[in-house]
């Protein structure tokens, strides 16, 4: 009897192992479906890809300008912007399905529909500007760059040693108008430093 029992637990055992593997699989099938089908509604509107941040650029980096309460945290398709803490989308934009024309060739009335659909993604693209490298994001429904901001990350030297500094600046003409750092210690210390190599414009300036 006793026998039977224990056997008895053991199918139930792995019963109920066999049911949590299959509810495991189904969900982990279900997140991978929806994903999928996330990427294709994507494609519908024009975002085509995901953009890839460089290496160099991503991380958790610091400021204390008094317009970045939290820090820039550059992930590899993504970031969570320091004005507000929101994570934002970076993704390379392509025609719209079905027509030949960019999301900001659409009309008006077609942006206002799927102004959803944009509000957290950001147009990653790069310009190299007086020698320097930018990737500048702006939006996804604005053929313009001009409203966008620009980064880039650059080795400087200062009190004697070598820091990383990523620079944000104007996507037009590449002035500078916040930097950050790898520590909140060294946005402390460095902030204010004007680096040689770079130009500064005085807006929003601490």
């Amino acid at each position: 009897m006793k026998k039977t029992v224990k056997l008895l637990g053991l199918v139930v055992a792995a019963m109920g192992l066999t049911s949590s593997v299959f509810t495991a699989d189904v969900s982990a099938k279900k997140a991978k479906t929806s994903q999928v089908s996330k990427k294709k509604q994507d494609k519908k509107y024009g975002i085509s890809k995901s953009f890839k941040f460089s290496k160099d650029l991503q991380g958790k980096w610091y400021s204390n300008n008094n317009l970045t309460p939290e820090p820039l945290n550059i992930h590899k398709s993504s970031l969570v912007l320091p004005a507000t803490g929101k994570t934002a989308k970076v993704a390379v934009i392509g025609k719209v399905k079905g027509t030949k024309k960019y999301p900001w060739q659409m009309s008006k009335s077609w942006k206002n529909k799927h102004a959803k659909t944009f509000k957290n993604v950001k147009r990653g693209t790069t310009k190299t500007i007086n020698g320097v490298k930018w990737t500048i994001l702006s939006s996804p429904t604005e053929k313009s760059t001009a409203d966008g901001d620009a980064y880039a990350v650059r080795n400087e030297k200062v009190d004697d040693q070598t820091i990383k500094v990523v620079f944000e600046a104007d996507p037009t003409t590449g002035k500078v108008y916040n930097q950050y750092f790898t520590t909140k210690d060294l946005a402390d210390k460095y902030q204010s430093t004007k680096f040689a190599d770079m130009t500064y414009t005085e807006v929003n300036w601490r």
